[in-house]
């Protein structure tokens, strides 16, 4: 993805999408989930990512382009959280300092995160406790909004995606 993406940090779709794929290459079951999420990954006060504001009035949602839907996209399966977007989030953090003029720390930032629904914690705790607590919350609305705007994945980018998870030592760069 990060060789291949057309709209990196904006892509947690495509990231589900394919991994879902790859998932049922291997026999898994998977849901491709809409809604909110908010990740600490540092030990500040302001060191927390989030994607939407959920349903907290007091998150101010600074959105990179006009007209721009805040959600985040995940997989569920058999009991657990799959994203595969967090090695992306000190670039977003670093996106969002931009943006807001504020310095976020980043001192957790996995490639992925696979962990039991029951570990999610609350958006609260999220925001005001340590490194390494993540929320993820479906929005019923939002899944039906974005599903109705969703584009198929091309027969060439499941190609793609198949042929570097059969060959995990090959090295992808994008050009352009």
């Amino acid at each position: 993805m990060t060789a291949a993406s057309a709209q990196p940090g904006s892509d947690a779709l495509q990231h589900a999408d394919l991994a879902r794929h790859l998932l049922a290459l291997e026999g898994l079951d998977s849901d491709v989930v809409i809604g909110f999420a908010a990740w600490r990954v540092g030990p500040g006060d302001g060191d927390v990512v989030i994607h939407g504001g959920g349903h907290d009035p007091s998150v101010t949602v600074v959105r990179q382009r006009e007209n721009e839907l805040g959600y985040h996209a995940w997989l569920e399966t058999g009991g657990h959280v799959f994203d595969v977007t967090t090695y992306q989030l000190a670039a977003k953090a670093a996106d969002l300092d931009r943006l807001d003029g504020r310095s976020t720390t980043v001192s957790w930032c996995p490639d992925f995160v696979w962990v039991p629904k029951a570990e999610i914690a609350s958006f609260v705790r999220v925001r005001q406790e340590t490194a390494g607590l993540m929320y993820y919350e479906r929005d019923a609305y939002l899944q039906s909004v974005v599903q109705k705007r969703a584009v198929a994945l091309r027969a060439e980018d499941l190609a793609a995606v198949e042929f570097v998870y059969r060959h995990p030592g090959i090295e992808v760069r994008g050009c352009g």
